[in-house]
């Protein structure tokens, strides 16, 4: 039995609203990174969103989204990283269009006690969560959330044209990526932005040099189609 389904979420999917509750539920109300009242309605969602590839982990049984990301294509807007983020890497040889933002990256917070899934959020720490055992045998038998959404990462980055990631994300998140065989290089210094946040920028085959899984999605060696339930 798989317990999720990974896919690309579009405005006509009717589990589309559910991307912008989840992020509202994780960023405002579990995390308190932002303020409720900036985010009228329970949906967190800006600017950058209507020029976003949206992805989902979505929980077959209910069915609902329980894990998101976005990337950000070039726009007029440019990219939010550029925004609140010191970059020191020269980006300034590589075509706007061939460039995009992995964000919003988050696991609802019933699905993410795990040590991995903590990381998304900047939790840096090596203990063991505790878990109801009653959730034990679920958890060995559930698919790697994260892994099923940089799958779709890799996927939808290869069928648009990009050739090159941005990202911001804490330690852990990157710790957790490097434990997959992805590695960023540094763009910028370390802030404190949503928790300490570091901006990273390189071409994807580099970063995804050392995981044959990721890499052979993206140059397309293997596909990953999303009418399936399984990773």
């Amino acid at each position: 039995m798989s317990y999720f389904t990974f896919r690309k979420l579009t405005p006509e999917d009717s589990l589309f609203p559910e991307l912008f509750k989840l992020r509202y539920r994780v960023y405002i109300e579990e995390w308190k990174f932002e303020k409720p009242e900036d985010h009228p309605g329970g949906i967190e969602r800006n600017i950058y969103d209507d020029h976003a590839v949206h992805l989902a982990a979505i929980l077959n049984k209910e069915p609902s989204v329980i894990g998101t990301s976005r990337l950000v294509l070039d726009s007029p807007h440019g990219f939010p990283i550029e925004e609140n983020m010191e970059i020191t890497a020269d980006t300034s040889n590589i075509p706007r269009n061939k460039i995009c933002e992995i964000s919003r990256l988050c696991v609802r917070g019933d699905y993410s006690r795990r040590r991995d899934d903590k990381a998304l959020n900047g939790d840096d720490s090596t203990g063991s969560a505790k878990e109801d055992p009653k959730l034990v045998n679920q958890r060995r038998e559930e698919n790697d959330i994260v892994t099923g959404i940089f799958k779709c990462i890799a996927k939808e980055s290869r069928i648009h044209g990009i050739t090159h990631w941005y990202v911001g994300m804490a330690r852990g998140l990157n710790v957790l990526l490097k434990r997959r065989g992805i590695n960023f290089e540094e763009a910028g210094p370390e802030i404190d932005y949503h928790g300490l946040r570091r901006p990273y920028f390189g071409p994807i085959e580099k970063i995804l040099a050392k995981s044959k899984l990721f890499l052979d999605i993206y140059t397309g060696k293997t596909d990953f189609p999303y009418d399936e339930n399984s990773l």
